[in-house]
């Protein structure tokens, strides 16, 4: 069974246990799997998550804004590029904890 772990949230995958919804089509599964997508340099299924479940800024920066920076702490560099430029993030978002 397949889990990921991020800021103390496990997921398991073969379940889909954390099917929440959280507005706009988008769910807490999909956030969490972006940014598993994120932390790990995949950009083609970060861009697929986020148009499929059609997520905003402010989904981008659930979790203490882990998204963008587990990119940054991890090197992934086109990753990081995307995310500001596509949701307007800045260096602010990347120190900031809310």
């Amino acid at each position: 069974m397949v889990q990921l772990r991020l800021t103390g949230l496990v997921l398991r995958d073969a379940h889909k246990q954390a099917m929440v919804g959280i507005g706009e089509g988008a769910t807490l599964y999909y956030v969490l799997e972006f940014i598993d997508a994120c932390a790990n340099g995949r950009l083609l299924e970060a861009q697929r998550i986020a148009e499929l479940a059609g997520l905003t800024a402010e989904h981008v920066k659930m979790e203490k804004n882990q998204a963008l920076r587990w990119a940054c702490a991890r090197g992934h560099l086109n990753v990081a590029q995307w995310l500001t430029k596509n949701f307007n993030l800045n260096k602010d978002d990347v120190c900031s904890l809310n």
